[in-house]
């Protein structure tokens, strides 16, 4: 049928332009654009082959990948090696385990390391409030310490005139800074206190004259002497018993 451009006809023209823009041979822009139109009809999965070969180069080049193809997606876990498979799911465990042993004893360390730190840091601000400076030792730590240097500190130059009037001195602070200035000493601390005078006191008493420390010790333990009876003392009468008969 004269006149009727069939699809040979277009697809030998579409090769020749190509061609000769491209300035390769017409069979392999024909290979080309075959390949091209079959997998636009068909829509074929890779074989695993092929994404075992692409996985391959992108490994060997994965700086030029552009030269392979265009970036993919994740791979499947169809597509991974053994030890991919193993090693993922190995991280998956590691960050889902926040119940085990290793995970309760981390968590418990770093619990005790902050409050540490926190005990620590009340001792010395209530060592410094009471006037005695102590000795930070200086760890070789990178980066900046926080609590011994004002972070990127920029002193100013010294200038023409002399400032160290106008510096003021520290004043101690007036309120209570520690607990027991706050809520006082506890009745507790107080006992054990007076118990250990009392120990004190009865060693030195030992000491200089027995008989007479264990005589006075007898006569505190002795309940008679702790609880002394007293007579017994009836308020008067108000009114006479004649009265009352009548």
């Amino acid at each position: 049928m004269e006149g009727k451009v069939t699809a040979r006809d277009d697809h030998d023209k579409r090769s020749t332009l190509f061609s000769k823009a491209l300035s390769v041979i017409g069979k392999m822009t024909e290979e080309r654009l075959l390949k091209e139109e079959m997998s636009r009809k068909e829509k074929t999965e890779w074989t695993r082959e092929e994404d075992e070969k692409l996985l391959h180069l992108a490994k060997l080049m994965p700086t030029q990948w552009r030269t392979i193809a265009p970036i993919p997606a994740r791979p499947d876990p169809v597509d991974m090696d053994e030890d991919e498979k193993e090693m993922l799911s190995e991280a998956r465990a590691r960050l889902a385990n926040t119940k085990g042993k290793k995970a309760k004893r981390k968590a418990r360390e770093k619990q005790l390391e902050e409050a540490r730190r926190l005990a620590s840091l009340q001792k010395r601000r209530e060592l410094k409030a009471a006037g005695i400076n102590t000795r930070h030792r200086k760890r070789k730590r990178r980066g900046i310490d926080y609590n011994l240097e004002i972070p990127f500190e920029k002193r100013p130059p010294p200038g023409f005139f002399d400032v160290s009037g106008e510096e003021r001195p520290v004043e101690q602070p007036k309120f209570p800074t520690t607990i027991e200035e706050l809520e006082g000493k506890r009745r507790i601390d107080v006992e054990a206190q007076l118990r250990k005078q009392d120990i004190a006191r009865n060693k030195i008493q030992q000491r200089l004259d027995a008989p007479a420390a264990i005589l006075h010790t007898n006569k505190l333990n002795d309940p008679e002497a702790v609880r002394k009876r007293s007579k017994l003392m009836l308020p008067a009468l108000k009114f006479q018993i004649r009265s009352w008969r009548r």
